[in-house]
């Protein structure tokens, strides 16, 4: 994807730049955040360490003029066509 930096003549560093651990994540108008945070077939060790360091990603992003309240409101997490399962933002 172009618009991502993932299509690029040195192939080398944009491996080394995605196993790194890049974070991305989309927001939509409504304040909504959406992102990939695995597969179902990671199992649920993995997909827990992977929703962590999302929500810590998400919280380090925060800009500094934001003060007061609560950054993250709620968190749920779903596959793609699933009902949502709310997760708690404080035991993550």
């Amino acid at each position: 994807n172009p618009k991502a930096g993932t299509v690029s003549e040195d192939l080398e560093s944009v491996v080394k730049e995605l196993m790194a651990g890049r974070f991305e994540f989309k927001n939509d108008k409504q304040g909504n955040i959406h992102s990939i945070v695995g597969k179902l077939s990671f199992g649920e060790a993995k997909l827990e360490e992977n929703v962590a360091f999302f929500i810590k990603q998400v919280k380090a992003a925060k800009p500094a003029g934001i003060k007061g309240g609560s950054y993250i409101n709620s968190v749920y997490i779903c596959n793609a066509m699933g009902p949502g399962i709310k997760i708690d933002v404080n035991s993550v």
